[in-house]
This record gives C-alpha cells, structure tokens and sequence, in this order.
C-alpha cells in the first residue's frame, strides 16, 4: 500500500523513553559532569527531536532516561536516533545510531 501524506508535524500521541547506560572509565573524576544528546532525524536529515541531558557517576555505572510526549511521523521512512555525549570543554562523540521506520498507511474502515 502506499504512503499517505500527512500532516506537516503531526506527532503520535504517546510517551516514549530512550535508556542510555554509561560505565565510568578510569580517567573519570567524580566531579566531571558529562552530557549526552540525542537526536531523531528524518530521512531529509531534517532535526525533529534535538534534547540534551547531563549526569554524574555515582557508581560505576550509570543509566539516563530520556522522556518525550509525541513520535514525529510526518516524515515516512527511516529516521535515525543517534547517541553521542561529551565532557565539559571537548566535542560531541557519536556513541550508537538506532533506525527508526516510520510507515503511514491509511486505515481500513473495517478496522475501526
């Protein structure tokens, strides 16, 4: 079936998280504060969620949950979510790409 044209920015009205795990490494400090950034791209590589996040390690491990209200899925295909983080004062390291298919079809009248 093809695809259907939606609206510019719809969005799913759902809550969705993202669960980041980051384990310390010898040269971190107990007082570095680190960052992490997610972005969801669209197949254009139009940004539709840029959101960033800090943290510490308490432990040797730790775990950041991002929150968001709403899936864009004006743009069909395959968006990318990637991953990245930095220290105070370096750039951003991209740590993982996740691939996101968004597929719009119209719904059937008999499945509603």
């Amino acid at each position: 079936m093809a695809n259907i044209q939606m609206p510019q920015n719809a969005v799913m009205p759902m809550q969705w998280n993202v669960l980041a795990v980051w384990q310390r490494e010898e040269q971190d400090r107990d007082d570095t504060t680190f960052n992490q950034r997610l972005l969801l791209s669209a197949p254009n590589s139009q940004v539709l969620f840029d959101r960033q996040s800090s943290w510490r390690f308490e432990t040797r491990i730790a775990r950041t949950i991002t929150r968001a209200l709403g899936f864009p899925i004006s743009n069909a295909g395959l968006l990318n979510l990637s991953l990245s983080y930095k220290r105070p004062e370096s750039e951003w390291i991209d740590v993982g790409s996740f691939p996101i298919e968004v597929i719009s079809e119209p719904i059937s009248r008999s499945t509603i």
